[in-house]
Parts: C-alpha cells; sequence; structure tokens
C-alpha cells in the first residue's frame, strides 16, 4: 500500500486533482486500513479542494484510529469540509464513551459553539477550566461566551487569580488565549482603556510564537499589472455568477453574509479561499497569486477552466444553489483577477471607520495565522493600503458592484440590502432582521457577535482607547 500512498503525495505535489481522486477512490473502495494514515489522505484530499472524498477518509479514519488527538484533528477538518454537524455529532458519540476527557470536552465545545448551541458550549468549556485551570483557549471561548454582567465578574475574578500562575508560562497560544480572556472581560467590566494591557500581552506573546508574514497589499499594483492585460470569461456555458463579499478582517464580511444567506436561495462557502485554489489547481502551481509573474501569461481556456474548478468546488462545499456568497478574506486583493474569471460576480465591498476596524483587528483573536494583526503599525498600513485600493476599485460605478459601510447596514439594513438583493432578483423581508436565528454552522472570529440582534453588533465606535496609536 506504500506503492499507492506515494502516488497520492506525487500526484498532490502536482495539484493533479484527478490523479488525487482516482487514488483515494481506490483505496476507499478496496476497505483498504489506512487507521491514523487517513487523516493524512484528508489532507491531501482538501489541498485539491475535493473535500467529498476528504469527508469519506474522515471517516475511515473514525472508524480504524485509535489515537484521540488524531481523530480530533480530522473533526476539525470535517468541520472544515462543512460538515460541522457531522463532527458534532461524532464528538458527542465519543464522549458519550469518555465524559471525562478534556479533549473530547473542548472539541465538542468548539463544535457546538460553531453550530450555534451557545449554552451547551459554554457548559462544556466550564468543565474543561474545572480540570485545566490554565486552559486559555477555553477561558477565550467562554469570554465571549458571557452574557450576563454576573458572568463576565466572576470569570474576571477567576482570571486574575490565576494570571501570576500564567504570567510564568512559555509563550504559547494557549497563554496568548488566557490574555485575550482577561482582556476581553475587562473590557466588558471596566473599559477599553483598562484592557489595553492585556490586549497588549496577547499580541507580545503571539508576536513570539506566530512568524511575521508580507503584509497584505504589499504587492497589489504588481499583481493588478499582471492580470491587467488577461482576457475575460466569454463562455456561454453555464456557469455560476458568485457574490464576493469583500474586506478586512472585522469590517463586517460575516454580518452581511449572515444577512444575505437568510434568503433560501443564497448560501455561503465561508472562508474557504477556494478562489485561490482553483487558480493553483488550473496553473498548476500553489499560492500562484502570490507571485504574479506566473499569471502574466494566462490563456482564455485557462480563465474558463478557473471558473468552471471554482463553480465544482463550491457545489462540493455547499451543494448546488443559485446563490454562493463567498468571503474569504485574501479575496479583496485578487478583485482584479475575479472580475476577469466572473465579470457578471457580484462584488460587495463592506467598510467599517479605519479607528473603530484597526482596534476591532487588534483585540480580536485570530485562530489563522495573521501575523500582520499583532501589530499595530502593521494594522495601520494593511486599514490604509484596503481603504486606498476600495476606492480604486470603486472609481467608477457599476450594477453589479456594492460599497457598503457596516454601520449604517446595522441602523437601516433594508436600504442597504434591498438593492443587493434586487440585483440578484430577490427581494427584502421581515426575516432578514432575524438572520442571527438561524441554524446555521458558523467558522469564524465574529461567530459570537453574529448570533445577536443587528443593533448590538457594531457598537465598538467611541470606545478606542486613548493608549491606542
Amino acid at each position: 500500500m506504500n506503492i499507492e500512498l506515494k502516488k497520492l503525495i506525487d500526484a498532490s505535489k502536482a495539484l493533479d486533482k484527478n490523479a488525487v481522486s482516482e487514488v483515494v477512490t481506490f483505496l476507499l473502495e478496496r476497505q483498504v486500513v489506512l487507521k491514523d494514515n487517513w487523516l493524512g489522505v484528508a489532507r491531501v484530499c482538501m489541498s485539491v479542494g475535493n473535500y467529498s472524498l476528504a469527508i469519506q477518509s474522515i471517516e475511515r479514519l473514525v472508524g480504524e484510529c485509535q489515537e484521540l488527538p488524531t481523530v480530533l484533528q480530522g473533526l476539525g477538518i470535517l468541520s472544515d469540509c462543512g460538515n460541522t454537524n457531522q463532527a458534532y455529532e461524532i464528538a458527542d458519540s465519543m464522549l458519550k464513551h469518555n465524559p471525562s476527557l478534556v479533549p473530547i470536552q473542548h472539541t465538542k465545545g468548539v463544535l457546538a459553539y460553531q453550530t450555534g448551541k451557545l449554552e451547551e458550549a459554554k457548559s462544556l468549556f466550564y468543565n474543561v477550566v474545572e480540570k485545566l485551570p490554565l486552559a486559555g483557549e477555553a477561558w477565550h471561548m467562554l469570554s465571549t461566551l458571557a452574557d450576563t454582567e454576573e458572568e463576565y465578574i466572576s470569570i474576571r475574578k477567576e482570571l486574575e487569580n490565576l494570571k501570576p500562575s500564567v504570567d510564568k508560562l512559555p509563550n504559547n497560544t494557549a497563554k496568548a488565549t488566557f490574555y485575550n480572556a482577561l482582556a476581553n472581560v475587562i473590557a466588558h467590566t471596566d473599559s477599553n482603556d483598562a484592557a489595553l494591557d492585556c490586549y497588549n500581552d496577547c499580541a507580545r506573546v503571539m508576536k513570539a510564537v506566530v512568524p511575521s508574514n508580507v503584509l497584505p497589499f504589499t504587492s497589489i499594483d504588481t499583481f493588478n499589472n499582471a492580470v491587467g492585460g488577461l482576457p475575460t470569461n466569454e463562455s456561454k456555458e453555464s456557469v455560476m455568477s458568485p457574490i464576493f463579499v469583500l474586506g478586512l478582517p472585522r469590517s463586517g464580511t460575516t454580518l452581511l453574509t449572515q444577512l444575505l444567506c437568510v434568503h433560501p436561495e443564497v448560501t455561503s462557502i465561508g472562508e474557504a479561499d477556494t478562489f485561490s485554489l482553483a487558480c493553483d489547481l488550473v496553473l498548476k502551481q500553489r499560492n500562484c497569486l502570490e507571485q504574479p509573474d506566473a499569471l502574466s501569461h494566462v490563456t482564455d481556456s485557462q480563465i474558463i477552466e478557473i471558473a468552471s474548478m471554482y463553480t465544482s468546488m463550491c457545489e462540493e462545499l455547499c451543494g448546488r444553489t443559485q446563490f454562493v456568497v463567498d468571503k474569504s478574506l485574501n479575496n479583496l486583493q485578487y478583485v482584479a483577477l475575479i472580475k476577469r474569471v466572473f465579470p457578471n460576480a457580484i462584488l460587495i465591498f463592506t467598510e467599517r471607520e479605519s479607528n473603530a476596524n484597526a482596534w476591532s483587528i487588534f483585540r480580536t483573536f485570530f485562530s489563522k495565522g495573521m501575523g500582520w494583526t499583532w501589530s499595530v503599525s502593521s494594522i495601520n498600513q494593511v486599514v490604509q493600503a484596503a481603504q486606498n485600493y476600495v476606492d480604486e476599485c470603486t472609481k467608477k460605478t457599476a450594477e453589479r458592484m456594492f460599497r457598503i459601510q457596516i454601520s449604517e447596514l446595522s441602523s437601516s439594513p433594508e436600504e442597504k440590502l434591498a438593492p443587493i438583493l434586487s440585483a440578484l432578483g430577490l427581494a427584502y423581508s421581515d426575516n432578514h432582521n432575524k438572520f442571527y436565528l438561524q441554524e446555521i454552522s458558523l467558522r469564524t472570529a465574529s461567530m459570537s457577535q453574529v448570533r445577536r440582534p443587528l443593533k448590538s453588533n457594531m457598537n465598538d465606535k467611541g470606545n478606542i482607547p486613548k493608549g491606542f496609536k
């Protein structure tokens, strides 16, 4: 079987989705026992956008593997593939057989949070910190789930008592999330000014453990020049016209997506970076959008193939639906190419007052490795660059292009949403005001805020601490 696994690795390196599918289908149909190796197989499937085979691989992993950490990692992949409810059910079954195992309690708590079972998630995280008082990730979740003044005060007291012990720990993610949790409850029970030191502590630790990366928009002019002469997709074949929600972290992309998805004909693929992966698979080069030289010779047929690849991956993630929302954060930098591949796409630029956006980015703990979000100077550069780029993109008005200030969306949802829905041939309804009641899974740093009514969503303007420069 090592021969088949080697074929799989070679196919993955070559970004050959069909070859990956052939090998994995062979392994599944022959009922090959791979135990913990199914996790690697699932990751390979994910890397080429074959989500259905990734799901089947994780199902085999759960049935064969005895290593608990490996199985729990598999549940994370299952959730990444859009099957968060299935991952939750598996974790629930595992916990019934092993009710005292903290790792399962934590994993089930995360999945319960993502699926909107907030009280259950809270209960599970309290169980975790009762057994592991320094579990920073669990405290962080609790700091975002608290919903009464008494609860915030109680959590703050516990964390302040634990802080001297945490201060002595080596720098790691758990330590950073602990500081972020303490900052969150101080901000709620006192003020953002009082919480700033703890947010700074979180950033200091994360800068030590997360490698710095290239700032977004650093090469935007080079990218735009590279794709400026490319052909536009003029295929007459039936290709989807996606809805791209384009904005910085904490600019309201999740809120807008949730509002749009109230309509039964609209669904979302979240932040799956599907467009960039489709480009990689067609052009046979990993991270090709970060290497503009690879884009200058893209052909008409490749443009059409990218559209087709993207469409098929969207269908794997959320099924066949009339309208798909893509809110991947990197897409804002790729607008010039997106417009070539999908000339009829809806483009919605979300914005927030720049200082409020910068502060919200800094105080939010992002689970993905966005190293620039832990540096105030880097945040300021990115926010300004994004604002300038959106100004450039929207110089000329277009029928299927919109620019939305999220504060205005919160105060006048019908006024801002109705034109977008009209462009889709849909209508606004009172149900859009009840978006937070949707029983859908969320995997985003904003998943607590978007389960609340509109009026309580964007309320931090004017609360920026004086010491935040």
